[in-house]
């Protein structure tokens, strides 16, 4: 799992990219990016897409890999 330095804030994130809801019957509306907050209370940041291009755009444009864990 990778650590992400939010290039905005520069607070660490590790980024969860959920590609299929199991809740189906939503039409999985919580499908996205999830950045949780590494070492430090703080809110999730969530993009919410469904298009996995547009996902890992996102990531590239506020996130850079900083570590490994």
């Amino acid at each position: 799992m990778n650590i992400y330095k939010n290039k905005e804030n520069k607070k660490l994130y590790t980024i969860e990219h959920l590609i299929k809801d199991i809740k189906f019957l939503n039409n999985n509306s919580f499908t996205g990016i999830y950045a949780e907050p590494y070492n430090f209370k703080g809110e999730t940041i969530k993009f919410l897409n469904k298009n996995h291009d547009v996902c890992k755009l996102f990531v590239d444009d506020n996130f850079e890999i900083v570590g490994n864990i």
